[in-house]
């Protein structure tokens, strides 16, 4: 959660291969920009939406959703997922996402950091995920940019931005509707050694001007090494709705 430390001081790290950037709860990174080889990370995401989609748009994709090419059945999404650091600055994740008791797809991303910069206020890299809807047999493409910068102590900013894109038999008709533009933008404010506070926003921008934005804010709080817990309370917006929803996950690192 906090790149593997539960100390404040430890957040401006004196490493120099590598900056301390919190990982937002929905749209996280495949283990921290920067992590070191051999590390272990066992989580799983839970969101819980508090109210059903307008009846006219009930079957639309879920955008923003563990699932973008799933239809929403307003069910219960959660997504264990194990992630590990093969060597330092690259890492590999798999991912299982349900809904409610159904499994929905297969998910594999990797992140490669490519390091810091001279005077080590800023870290970026890159991430790619592969993702396979299994009741439609669709495949979706994703890669982003990945750049956190540490205004100071306290004060963090980590943004993603990318594209999507969709093969197969659910995707968009046209080529406009199949690519999106992906931007996660998530602002973090160290409180004490345990706990944090983020806000953080995910917006999905079709060619074809179809939009969705997340924004949750969350509490991040991490009682032990090896533990750490988020929370947040936020909504989706899309074309046609404004969807209240809750989520946490829960993680565990070696």
């Amino acid at each position: 959660l906090f790149s593997g430390s539960n100390s404040k001081s430890n957040l401006n790290s004196n490493n120099e291969n590598t900056v301390d950037i919190p990982e937002p709860m929905v749209f996280d990174l495949v283990r921290p920009l920067g992590a070191k080889q051999g590390e272990l990370e066992i989580n799983v995401l839970t969101l819980i939406p508090l109210q059903r989609r307008l009846r006219g748009s009930a079957d639309a994709p879920d955008e923003l959703g563990l699932v973008p090419l799933s239809t929403d059945r307003a069910g219960i999404e959660w997504a264990p997922e194990i992630e590990y650091a093969l060597f330092d600055g690259v890492a590999l994740e798999a991912e299982f996402p349900f809904e409610d008791h159904k499994l929905e797809a297969l998910k594999f991303a990797g992140q490669w950091t490519f390091g810091t910069a001279k005077n080590h206020p800023y870290i970026h890299g890159v991430q790619g995920i592969w993702e396979r809807e299994l009741e439609s047999n669709t495949t979706t493409l994703t890669g982003v940019y990945l750049a956190g910068y540490r205004l100071n102590e306290d004060w963090s900013l980590l943004s993603m931005s990318g594209l999507r894109h969709e093969l197969g038999e659910g995707a968009g008709n046209s080529g406009g509707e199949r690519t999106s533009w992906i931007q996660n933008t998530t602002l973090f404010r160290q409180i004490t050694d345990q706990w944090g506070l983020g806000l953080e926003t995910n917006l999905a921008l079709s060619f074809t001007g179809r939009s969705t934005l997340l924004v949750m804010p969350q509490v991040q709080y991490e009682p032990s090494h090896h533990l750490a817990i988020q929370f947040g309370v936020g909504f989706v917006r899309s074309n046609t709705d404004f969807l209240p929803e809750i989520g946490f996950r829960v993680i565990w690192t070696r």
